[in-house]
């Protein structure tokens, strides 16, 4: 302990573990010399120097227990930190492993930005053209008793064997299902531009082969999407609009007049004419 009493030659130490020989004692203060070990072993005594406490043994230093348990934490932190690197580095060697087979086809891409949560749109490319959510477009409720959709639909990158690759939804292996293709987009300014670009093209082919292709629908899409009307498309429209109804008029128009007819006869005839003139 650091308050016994010491004799002359006592070997005692400080709060810091250096060796000291003792000496005497001096009004509560301990004088004592410095022991000192040269670089060939030897051991000699320093000048006397007064300590207020000394101590028979070197003494440890003695922690409070909140400090030990954090002690403990930080090599359980460490060891987490230690495991959480080894996970990474496999996890990115993984990764890289997993691009270099992505690269071999650009659509494979889009599988990793599926499963990261990276899409937030669908534009459908089929027929019409639209833009729906990725929830909308995927979710659905199996029941009517269902309070919000719980279910997926299916959506796969469908391939043929000649490489092309195409996203498909609620597309089956036997066919089943509506055969729409659909493009993940990952904001609703890209699905606008993805929705323009298939309209757009829809415009090239009908310009190409207006006989083969039809630009009505792409039409139709444009409107929905509030998108602009190239001119040559509107005028075309327009054209076919008046040329229908002029058809439609002239159809009723002749219905009219044969309805005109058959009230003159009806009118006009005997019951016998009117009757052979209605077989």
């Amino acid at each position: 302990m650091g308050d016994r009493n010491y004799e002359k030659g006592d070997i005692v130490f400080n709060e810091h573990g250096q060796r000291f020989v003792y000496v005497a004692e001096s009004d509560g203060d301990h004088i004592v010399r410095p022991t000192v070990e040269t670089d060939e072993e030897e051991r000699w005594e320093g000048n006397p120097v007064t300590l207020k406490k000394v101590f028979a043994s070197i003494p440890h230093e003695v922690y409070d227990e909140t400090i030990q348990k954090l002690d403990t934490k930080v090599r359980e932190l460490q060891e987490q930190k230690r495991t959480l690197e080894d996970e990474l580095r496999k996890s990115k060697a993984d990764g890289n492993e997993r691009k270099k087979r992505i690269m071999v086809n650009a659509a494979l891409g889009r599988i990793d930005d599926f499963l990261a949560g990276k899409f937030t749109h669908i534009v459908y490319g089929d027929y019409e053209i639209k833009i729906e959510t990725f929830d909308k477009a995927l979710m659905y409720k199996n029941n009517e008793y269902d309070k919000v959709p719980t279910e997926f639909r299916l959506l796969t990158l469908y391939g043929r064997s000649k490489g092309d690759l195409a996203w498909k939804l609620s597309y089956y292996y036997d066919g089943s299902g509506s055969n729409n293709q659909v493009y993940p987009c990952f904001s609703l300014e890209h699905a606008q531009t993805v929705a323009r670009k298939l309209i757009e093209d829809k415009y090239i082919l009908w310009r190409e082969d207006p006989k083969k292709h039809s630009v009505y629908s792409a039409f139709n899409s444009a409107m929905k999407l509030s998108l602009d009307i190239p001119d040559d498309i509107s005028k075309f429209v327009k054209e076919s609009q008046i040329t229908g109804a002029q058809n439609w008029r002239d159809t009723k128009k002749k219905e009219y007049l044969e309805a005109e007819d058959k009230l003159h006869n009806a009118i006009n005839q005997t019951v016998e004419e009117f009757a052979k003139g209605s077989k």
